[in-house]
């Protein structure tokens, strides 16, 4: 993201022509570098907010600095707490049940079930 930026952005100086020109390479006008750019920004704002509301309900203590760190990693942090929220039981719905209608997804935390190897029953 920083590349793409200073690329398509920044002045010549130090190493900017040649991640401009290696830029121009692959997308072949400064126009698409600007779009891949841009497109590259709201990608990791929309991660970084899907985050932050995952956060307050997982790590609410932590919850700005998810939002911060996944805004400058963006997936590579985002999964982290994607699997620490599966591991405390917290599940993601596609549908509204339970949910505000103001977001498209909701969190709730599921029951996980210990099996008694010993009794064959299963316990909540």
């Amino acid at each position: 993201m920083t590349a793409l930026f200073s690329a398509a952005y920044l002045p010549d100086f130090g190493p900017v022509p040649i991640i401009r020109a290696i830029s121009l390479f692959f997308f072949r006008s400064m126009w698409a570098v600007r779009l891949v750019s841009i497109l590259a920004v709201l990608a990791h704002i929309g991660e970084a907010i899907y985050a932050w509301h995952l956060a307050i309900r997982v790590d609410p203590a932590n919850s700005k600095g998810w939002f911060w760190q996944t805004f400058a990693l963006g997936f590579f942090s985002l999964r982290f707490l994607l699997k620490r929220a599966r591991k405390l039981g917290f599940v993601l719905h596609r549908g509204l049940n339970n949910c505000s209608m103001q977001y498209a997804v909701c969190y709730s935390r599921i029951p996980t079930f210990q099996h008694s190897l010993l009794s064959g029953s299963a316990t909540i």
